[in-house]
This record gives C-alpha cells, structure tokens and sequence, in this order.
C-alpha cells in the first residue's frame, strides 16, 4: 500500500512529464511553422514590373515597357536602311535591277511594277503627352463601326501594331518605342502581308533606343 507521500510524488512527477512533452511539441510546431524565408516570399510575389505590365489588358497598355520587346530608335539610320534592297527584292517591292528611293528626310519607297510598291516612313515625338504605343493601341482598337476601313492589331516580332485595309492597299502602324514609330504604306495581290513582313523586317534592323 502507497504511502500518501509517495503518492504525491508520483502525481507531481506526471505532471512534469507531461508539460515536458507539450513543452517539446510546441518546440517542433514553431520549427516547422518557421521555415519560410525572405526568397520563398519574393518568388511568390515574383517581379513586381513584370506581373503589372501582364496584369494590363493588351487595349488599355499606353508604353512599350508593358511589352517584352527592347525600346528601338529608327532614327538612328537612313530610313533606307531600315528595309534594304535585298530584303525589299525578297519581299517583291524591288526588281533585280531597283533600288529604294529617299522621297524626304524621314521616308524611303520601293517599287516593282509587276508585283507590288511599299513606302516606309519614320515617325518621331508626339504632339500630345501620349505616347506612341498608345496612340497605336487606342487605333487598333476603335470600334469598327465608328471607321469605314478594315482595322486589325497585329504583333509585329512583339511591337504593337495595326493595318488599314483598303483593298488592294494596305496601312501599318508601328510603335518601337514611346516616342518612335514606322508607318508603311503597301499595294499588292496581298498588301496588309506585304506591309507586316516589311515591318518585321525594318524591326530587326533598326537599333535599339
């Protein structure tokens, strides 16, 4: 038979053993609660630039930063170099024989009587505080019923652009960058394919801003 002593002993020490234990529990929860750390949380929210610029519908965007694509300055050549005369042959806007013409400072055309003409011309500022990728986007945008020409966005290697169709003449708009763009005028079989190939072309000559 237990004495009452040891008895009291007894209750005391499980009730230290379990407070240990909870004591020990409680360690390991926190530990394990405790594991996130400042790059968990920065990979989750990743770059904040990036996830706003995808965050804006492609019709509200007003600059080229909200595009993946590097800011292009066509100022920084002859308008034609930007589509030179082997590439304008390519695309069927030169004979063998031709060569693009300087029609001004900021302008270059190409033509070839059995296929097709192209004219290429740099635009640069902006009268107002929008920019050109703006003006570009609010363009490709507008209510067909408000305009009696065809207009369609196209993405030209990644810039925001948009052609007029006229029929057997074709429009393209172009933004490089905020404050330049390219504007091409084009007949043929196939003008508004005409314009965009021309334009991806002059794309990847043209220096970056």
């Amino acid at each position: 038979m237990s004495t009452p002593g040891a008895a009291e002993r007894g209750s005391r020490d499980g009730r230290t053993g379990v407070a240990v234990s909870l004591l020990t529990v409680a360690l390991l929860t926190a530990g394990c609660g405790g594991g996130a750390t400042p790059e968990d949380g920065a990979d989750e929210q990743g770059d904040p630039e990036t996830a706003e610029a995808e965050d804006v519908p492609l019709e509200q965007r007003d600059s080229i930063a909200q595009f993946d694509v590097p800011a292009l300055d066509p100022t920084a050549v002859e308008p034609c170099e930007l589509l030179p005369d082997e590439e304008a042959r390519d695309l069927g806007a030169l004979p063998d024989d031709g060569a693009g013409v300087s029609q001004t400072e900021s302008s270059c055309f190409y033509s070839d009587p059995m296929t097709g003409t192209i004219s290429v011309k740099v635009n640069e500022g902006m009268a107002t505080d929008r920019t050109m990728a703006w003006l570009t986007l609010q363009s490709a945008f507008t209510d067909a019923e408000e305009v009696e020409e065809v207009t369609d966005y196209v993405d030209v290697s990644g810039y925001p652009a948009y052609t007029t169709d006229y029929g057997g003449a074709c429009n393209l708009d172009l933004a490089l960058s905020d404050d330049h763009g390219l504007f091409f005028q084009a007949q043929s079989d196939d003008p508004c394919y005409l314009a965009v190939r021309a334009g991806e072309v002059v794309v990847a000559n043209t220096p970056e801003l």
